[in-house]
């Protein structure tokens, strides 16, 4: 392992400065603005599940404000095609050739809003796109931003036309949650300021190359790592289903960016604690809402001994 660079030089105060700021636009929501800043600088990407209103295309537009991002938004509807969202190859008739018209998924930060809302085929043109960071277009790969990530948002699966998530789309999002409801002061502080201001950015292309560099760095002790194995063996048996590797890859990698983030070069068990329900909440396939899987993996992971550093 390199040797760990001194992280207060580079993000003093950082997180703090992205919550205050992103907090003029989303109100009381610090912990999903914290998940989403750790999941920008660990190359991940996000889902969000709630009812229409609740606040999640406000919350990804003041993120990828604030990152400093290329930013597309993609609405889906059922009659939206692959096409429209990775792009087509169309016959230049000045070239006497076919050009690629790229579509809005070549962008750094991509707003996915009602996810799914759109069909299964459409759904799945993410999937290359998420895992490689290419796409492939009648046998030919094109390249993504280096900082493509996905931030989508999905309704509840028992409204009206809705399509659940495939599995294995559901594995490519490194952590999901839920915006929650808001207090009567919280409501009320909205009202008084019902339209997003422009916020100004706080990321540059190169710091964020930095904290990605960075937080990649970040010691993770071996008795750590067990917990983290420790925390999937369990709720995949209480759940009596399968859990891949993948989200300890994730869990380990968000943790690492926590750390990071709170000027830290070593992951302790509450950033564990803190990050786990989030990670493996989507991936449960059980039937019930994320919010719901998020409270019963915390009280899982609450009966595991915490181990020292």
């Amino acid at each position: 392992m390199n040797k760990i660079l001194n992280v207060k030089d580079t993000n003093s105060s950082t997180l703090e400065n992205f919550l205050d700021s992103a907090s003029v636009n989303v109100i009381g929501k610090r912990d999903q603005l914290t998940l989403l800043f750790c999941c920008l600088i660990s190359k991940s990407h996000v889902l969000i599940e709630d009812s229409p209103g609740m606040g999640k295309t406000t919350l990804a537009k003041t993120v990828g404000e604030l990152f400093g991002q290329e930013f597309n938004r993609i609405q889906f509807t059922n009659d939206l095609l692959p096409s429209d969202i990775i792009g087509y190859n169309y016959f230049d008739k000045n070239k006497s050739a076919f050009e690629f018209n790229q579509g809005p998924i070549f962008t750094n930060l991509l707003l996915a809003d009602e996810i799914n809302r759109g069909t299964p085929k459409t759904q799945s043109a993410f999937l290359q796109a998420m895992e490689e960071g290419f796409v492939t277009i009648e046998g030919k790969d094109y390249e993504l931003s280096e900082h493509f990530m996905v931030i989508a948002t999905q309704n509840p699966t028992d409204q009206v036309g809705v399509y659940e998530l495939p599995e294995s789309q559901l594995d490519r999002f490194a952590l999901s949650f839920t915006m929650g409801s808001l207090t009567r002061q919280e409501q009320k502080l909205v009202l008084s300021n019902p339209e997003m201001s422009d916020l100004p950015s706080l990321l540059s292309d190169e710091l964020l190359k930095d904290f990605k560099l960075k937080s990649s760095q970040i010691i993770l002790s071996e008795n750590l790592v067990d917990y983290i194995l420790d925390i999937s063996e369990l709720v995949s048996k209480h759940f009596n289903c399968h859990i891949s590797i993948r989200p300890s890859i994730d869990l380990q990698k968000l943790c690492r960016s926590l750390a990071f983030l709170k000027e830290r070069d070593f992951v302790t068990a509450d950033d564990i604690v803190f990050v786990a329900p989030y990670v493996l909440s989507h991936r449960l396939m059980n039937g019930e809402s994320i919010e719901s899987n998020v409270k019963t993996i915390s009280e899982i992971i609450s009966t595991i001994t915490i181990p020292t550093r």
